[in-house]
């Protein structure tokens, strides 16, 4: 037995008393940045929330610049992401979405496909928010997500991002801001 069929395993062990059923929404893995972006994609679920307190200087979610792709890879190394393989990654290698459920990666960059697009620029609700949600969850300390070009709403704000000798320009996913 795998994946959400594991409970199943447990169900008669649960019901005869022998073990004890605790549910927890709480991210040991996901800082609380991240985990608001993942609750925002996926807002049909219960929202989960964030107990991790490590601060790396360079922690949340961020929309980079096409641009400045090689410039933040070269810095924060990340984990590249996509939805499937008919999504544009600059000939950088990539897990699909669905390849990296239960893996855990310090930073991951997201090449994005046309409904993630939609989500972040205009809040279009993404059909099936399952595979987003994973695949945002995987991050503990960062998300970038590249843009070709991007015109912030209120929860993005206009950010330096710090690299090796100077910064590129980003924005960064800010839940609770408000106009």
């Amino acid at each position: 037995m795998a994946g959400k069929n594991i409970w199943k395993f447990f169900d008669p062990h649960i019901k005869s008393g022998l073990v004890i059923e605790e549910k927890s929404l709480k991210s040991r893995r996901c800082n609380s940045t991240i985990c608001s972006f993942a609750n925002s994609i996926y807002p049909s679920e219960t929202p989960i929330t964030s107990i991790m307190t490590l601060n790396t200087g360079h922690d949340g979610v961020y929309i980079i610049y096409k641009d400045d792709l090689e410039k933040y890879i070269d810095c924060y190394h990340p984990t590249i992401l996509r939805y499937n393989t008919k999504t544009d990654c600059n000939g950088y290698p990539g897990y699909n979405f669905g390849e990296c459920k239960g893996m855990t990666f310090g930073r991951i960059l997201i090449f994005p496909n046309k409904m993630l697009i939609k989500y972040i620029v205009d809040g279009t609700p993404i059909d099936h928010p399952e595979k987003y949600y994973i695949a945002i969850t995987r991050a503990k300390h960062s998300v970038a997500i590249v843009m070709d070009s991007f015109t912030p709403s209120f929860q993005y704000l206009s950010c330096e991002i710090s690299i090796e000798n100077g910064s590129i320009n980003g924005y960064s996913y800010c839940p609770d801001n408000r106009i």
